[in-house]
């Protein structure tokens, strides 16, 4: 084409580059939400270390593309309910090991498979809507004639649209899960999620983690300073407990006394008896951590 363009033709012109400067600025919006989700949506690592490999999680994230967040948000976050992985465990757990206390907190939005199919599609879409305006728009539309640039005002006007749609949706979904985050906080900081986190008391009722509970740890270590010949007297184990963690009782465990803490675990045998053997009523009580 030669020559300037008319007025009429410069002002449809920046018209259309309004409308696509609109449809880039939700895009980068979809973009940074995508990646907040991704970074924050599930953690796990020592209890220590958490704060940590959440700040590597979310510089990490600062260098993937759309395309390899959307792969990120798809079955990480966005999941087919009839296809979730099995033994996935949605909200807070924690876990011993190598004598450290692990944490995992985990949240993702289930579907139906037909929901989640028009999700992944609509995501998905999003992308390909991004590749096809940052790199082949002007290859798409003439917009040096009026034509093309009402075509181009029409197909922004669409995209835009269907961006924004998609947005304020996967916006709701960040906004159920920060719901479920806060609540997550809440509880750590109470008394519940102390319980839960140091003694592995579990919440509601639900029983004891018996084998990284504090009570647990504490027979073990008085097995260390009276066991004799493998087996350790109940009655020293106690005495030792509550002159060392008194608020450390059957009790808070739920139970009605240290013989039932240690039938309760199911970690320990036990025996009645005397040094000798013999045994007789009121004979101590010996434990001893059981063999793996």
């Amino acid at each position: 084409m030669t020559g300037e363009p008319d007025d009429a033709l410069i002002g449809k012109q920046h018209l259309v580059q309004r409308k696509l400067g609109r449809c880039m600025l939700i895009l980068q919006q979809y973009e940074h939400l995508l990646k907040a989700i991704a970074a924050t949506h599930s953690v796990a690592g020592p209890v220590d270390q958490i704060d940590q490999i959440r700040e590597k999680q979310a510089a990490d994230v600062q260098r993937k593309t759309m395309g390899q967040l959307v792969g990120t948000m798809i079955d990480a976050y966005i999941v087919d309910s009839s296809t979730a992985t099995e033994g996935h465990e949605d909200g807070l757990s924690i876990a011993s090991s190598d004598g450290q206390d692990w944490i995992a907190s985990s949240f993702r939005i289930s579907f139906s498979p037909e929901r989640y199919a028009k999700e992944r599609d609509d995501i998905e879409r999003i992308v390909t809507m991004r590749n096809e305006l940052v790199h082949h728009f002007i290859e798409k539309f003439d917009l040096w004639g009026e034509q093309g640039c009402a075509e181009a005002e029409v197909h922004l006007d669409e995209c835009y649209a269907g961006i924004r749609s998609s947005f304020f949706r996967l916006r709701q979904f960040a906004q159920s899960t920060d719901t479920h985050r806060a609540r997550t906080r809440e509880f750590l900081l109470s008394q519940e999620g102390c319980d839960f986190i140091v003694d592995g008391i579990l919440p509601d009722g639900r029983g004891v983690d018996w084998p990284r509970s504090t009570i647990v740890e504490l027979l073990r270590e008085a097995e260390t300073k009276f066991a004799q010949d493998g087996w350790t007297p109940l009655a020293s184990a106690i005495k030792w407990i509550a002159s060392t963690v008194e608020e450390q009782t059957p009790k808070k465990y739920g139970c009605a006394s240290w013989r039932q803490v240690v039938h309760e675990t199911k970690l320990f045998d036990v025996r009645r008896g005397n040094e000798g053997g013999a045994t007789a009523p009121g004979s101590p009580i010996w434990y001893r951590s059981r063999r793996l």
